[in-house]
């Protein structure tokens, strides 16, 4: 797990922190300016002193709340105002979302809303927020907020080859193999590979690739301290195709992430802990023996 933070000389207040996990990510602080988003991965947001106003294309009308589960690859538009939130980008598989959604109390195009309980996911999030416990104890308290509630009833079905091929893709990004390779080390064709992919993940699997792309360089700025060399190590042409690329998805610049008033974004200071490794280099790529 990496976790980027640091201390505001300008601010008592809480710090903005990220937390990069292999699975999810989990950001705590204020946003500041309203977000289009058209994430990778599904996302499940609580601000935690205000409301969350959203719309899209299909969601004419803005609607206002203060939790929201948005799926993958939903393009939205999030105004989160000035009050700090809690944005969990959730699992590819798609298990958290499916754990989550049974509670959700609204729907509306996809998007789901105002979460059973609201209050106890407020107070604990804002916890985490005001307490700023350790990297490991964050991740266990994290764990236990989105998987504190389960419906019984609800199956969620993962498909271990679409499993495995996500593996892959996030051992070999630098070495961005075909969908040829990966579709034969699941014993698939092309068509059935894509097709399932997007099945499970809600995404395309491109889509996919640039997700964790950019999931990769946010880990190697940790590392590098600049955003043009994360972004060359991470597979990216160059920081400008970096820059869409992230702004597509997450609705701001790196720059403007790492830049929060309240200090996510200088990187002097960055914790390692050993619950999920993260590897800063990748592996060369074997084919299977059949």
């Amino acid at each position: 797990m990496i976790t980027i933070s640091e201390p505001s000389q300008a601010s008592t207040g809480p710090t903005s922190r990220l937390y990069l996990w292999q699975q999810r990510t989990f950001y705590l602080g204020p946003l500041m300016e309203p977000l289009l988003v058209s994430q990778g991965a599904a996302c499940f947001g609580v601000s935690l002193g205000g409301a969350i106003q959203f719309s899209s294309k299909k969601i004419k009308e803005k609607i206002s709340c203060q939790s929201i589960l948005i799926p993958p690859g939903a393009r939205i538009e999030c105004d989160t105002g000035t009050a700090p939130i809690a944005i969990c980008m959730l699992d590819p598989l798609c298990c958290d979302h499916a754990r989550l959604l049974p509670f959700m109390q609204y729907e509306t195009q996809g998007v789901a809303y105002n979460v059973e309980d609201e209050q106890a996911y407020i107070d604990a999030f804002s916890t985490l927020y005001q307490q700023k416990p350790s990297p490991e104890e964050t991740y266990l308290r994290f764990h236990k907020i989105i998987s504190q509630q389960q419906r019984q009833d609800v199956k969620h079905h993962v498909d271990q080859r679409i499993s495995k091929v996500i593996q892959l893709i996030q051992e070999n990004i630098g070495d961005n193999l075909s969908i040829e390779i990966l579709a034969n080390e699941v014993g698939l064709s092309i068509p059935r590979l894509t097709q399932l992919f997007r099945l499970q993940t809600g995404v395309p699997m491109r889509r996919y690739r640039l997700w964790h792309r950019v999931f990769r360089s946010l880990v190697d700025i940790t590392a590098s301290g600049t955003l043009t060399n994360s972004a060359l190590a991470a597979g990216f042409s160059d920081a400008s195709h970096f820059n869409r690329t992230f702004r597509s998805m997450f609705g701001m610049t790196p720059s403007h992430l790492l830049m929060q008033p309240n200090g996510l974004g200088n990187l002097r200071r960055a914790e390692i802990s050993p619950i999920i490794s993260i590897s800063r280099t990748t592996k060369p790529y074997q084919l299977s023996a059949k």
